[in-house]
């Protein structure tokens, strides 16, 4: 049974300006260490994986109905690859253990990602 479904779209313009501005405040704010490796590891689209993971935690919490705040912060899941390149939605609370199927997206100017929560 799908408990929820949420999608997102993220200028990845506008990742790159917070970053350029707020650096890693930023960076620690939104986003695990996993993923912060993660992201400095790639050779191209740093930014846009980055925005891909922004806007999956977005519709996370829009598929959760929380929004992001008290209810779910953005570091309380992360967003890694399986061994095939697949998104993949750990959750750092045990009382979050939703199955979460999870589609991302980028081109050009935009990232977006849609999440069905079952």
């Amino acid at each position: 049974m799908i408990k929820g479904i949420g999608c997102d779209i993220v200028s990845i313009n506008r990742i790159k300006k917070l970053v350029d501005t707020w650096g890693d405040k930023f960076l620690g704010r939104i986003f695990t260490l996993s993923e912060l490796e993660c992201a400095n590891k790639r050779k191209y689209g740093y930014y846009a994986y980055l925005a891909k993971r922004f806007a999956a935690k977005e519709a996370i919490s829009k598929a959760l109905k929380t929004g992001i705040g008290s209810a779910l912060s953005f570091k309380e899941c992360e967003i890694l690859n399986d061994e095939k390149g697949a998104p993949l939605v750990n959750f750092l609370r045990n009382d979050l253990n939703f199955k979460v199927h999870l589609s991302l997206s980028d081109e050009k100017e935009y990232a977006q990602a849609f999440v069905i929560i079952v």
